[in-house]
């Protein structure tokens, strides 16, 4: 099994999509790897320094206590259904009606959803 299917599998699975995946890859798919979740990606050869980095980043994203989610979703129902498909202790729910509000709520809220930052976080649009 290669480490796409292990990915699909462990964020399809609602007992283990927490999981965080960081990728080592000779090839660069790091923008498919962090669509899917990942929290990190890093290219072959991978020096100590970098794979120290990416542990580190696993270890930041474990001790954090409150992730962010932000949903975008126009029908109050739809959001109001993701809401209680996701809530649960320690995830922080910020809702957005519009992508424009969404863009910026991401430039004012701690979404660190891009390499090399704290955590990962996802942006749910309905």
């Amino acid at each position: 099994m290669n480490g796409w299917s292990v990915m699909e599998r462990l964020k399809d699975n609602p007992e283990t999509r927490h999981i965080p995946v960081h990728f080592m890859s000779a090839v660069d798919q790091s923008m498919d790897a962090k669509k899917m979740g990942a929290i990190g990606y890093l290219l072959k050869p991978v020096s100590m320094e970098r794979l120290t980095d990416a542990f580190k980043q696993i270890e930041q994203f474990l001790t954090r206590t409150v992730k962010n989610l932000l949903i975008v979703a126009d029908i109050e129902s739809h959001r109001q259904k993701i809401i209680e498909l996701v809530s649960e202790e320690g995830i922080q729910v910020h809702q957005e009606t519009k992508i424009e509000s969404a863009f910026q709520n991401l430039h004012t809220v701690t979404y660190a959803a891009r390499h090399g930052e704290a955590s990962r976080s996802r942006v749910v649009r309905d």
